[in-house]
């Protein structure tokens, strides 16, 4: 009786042992596959945060896996991701400063995956450094004049109008600040034009002219303009949407009607404006941006409003402001050649 006791509880005790081993390896198989999955998790949003073409084109494919419905958004829209976030929904009765914080919210998510290349421009904005194109070539415009890069094929390339007052004045800089600003858009493929507008006929001229058969090939064009101008390019805009392949509306003034604005394939549009700005410019703002996702009949126009946060509880920089806006048109610029 002793012996066959013992034996039991010799048996017990390997039984007990060898499902504690086995115990063991299960926990440290968790941990390695949750520690795996931590691991690959952190590389991928530390390269969509870094790598700009990363970062773009995830976003790129998302969006269009969201605008196709297609089995992968199907199964998977469930997953937080920036790129299928839905636009807020409004009541025409709504006061548009109401809009601010869910407008704002949804277009800083939508355009997050640009701020490894708004970062690579704000730095070259800030240092005033001189676009480092191997050779340019300077054209007449209508009302200014165009700089491409002689070096990149001009089937590729795209431009970027910034319009401004008789002053010259932009957002954050003068006419010739303006041009060395606008430089280091080279760097990219990009060519750049800067425009003097009185009125929404020299904005449809101008950009007419740049879209049209006046120079050597037709190519797309992002417009950038702020205060005044603004209103001027939102008038062109809403006559001519087709000519736009993308827009940027800094603090517009508002003295254009929203009436104005009829239903349209509207291009990507950015309306923001600054957190100094006056309270009936923010409005505009986000009223325009509101209205026209209302009125744009393709689903995939790229309809953003947004207030620029202060940063470090400063005013929001117009540099900022303004890198972020030709972020926008260049993203938006490059997407229109991959559809």
């Amino acid at each position: 009786m002793f012996a066959r006791s013992s034996v039991g509880v010799k048996r017990n005790e390997v039984w007990v042992g060898f499902c504690g081993y086995r115990h063991s390896c299960g926990m440290k198989l968790l941990i390695g596959i949750l520690f795996s999955c931590f691991a690959l998790w952190f590389c991928e949003q530390t390269t969509y945060r870094f790598w700009g073409k990363y970062a773009s084109r995830k976003n790129q494919l998302l969006t269009m896996c969201q605008l196709e419905n297609n089995w992968f958004y199907d199964y998977c829209s469930w997953i937080p991701l920036d790129s299928w976030s839905l636009p807020p929904e409004f009541s025409s009765e709504t006061e548009p400063r109401s809009y601010e914080e869910p407008e704002t919210e949804y277009s800083q998510n939508a355009l997050r995956y640009l701020r490894p290349f708004r970062d690579q421009l704000y730095d070259s904005f800030w240092t005033g450094s001189i676009g480092r194109a191997d050779s340019t070539e300077k054209l007449s415009i209508p009302g200014g004049f165009l700089v491409r890069s002689s070096s990149v094929s001009k089937a590729n390339s795209h431009i970027i109008l910034t319009l401004t007052g008789p002053g010259g004045l932009s957002v954050g800089g003068s006419y010739n600040e303006l041009s060395i600003e606008s430089s280091s858009l080279l760097d990219h493929g990009v060519d750049y034009a800067l425009a003097t507008v009185n009125n929404f006929a020299e904005v449809l001229e101008v950009v007419g002219f740049l879209v049209g058969s006046d120079l050597d090939d037709a190519r797309t064009v992002g417009v950038c303009a702020y205060g005044e101008q603004a209103d001027l390019l939102a008038l062109a805009m809403s006559h001519s949407p087709q000519l736009f392949t993308a827009v940027a509306f800094l603090s517009p003034m508002g003295s254009v009607p929203i009436d104005r604005f009829p239903k349209a394939e509207y291009p990507p549009s950015l309306f923001a404006a600054r957190t100094s700005d006056a309270e009936s410019i923010k409005s505009n703002a986000l009223a325009w941006a509101v209205t026209c996702r209302r009125l744009s009949v393709s689903n995939r126009s790229r309809i953003l409003g947004m207030i620029a946060p202060p940063m470090h509880k400063e005013i929001f920089s117009d540099l900022k402001l303004k890198t972020l806006a030709y972020a926008f048109l260049i993203d938006s610029l490059n997407r229109s050649s991959s559809y």
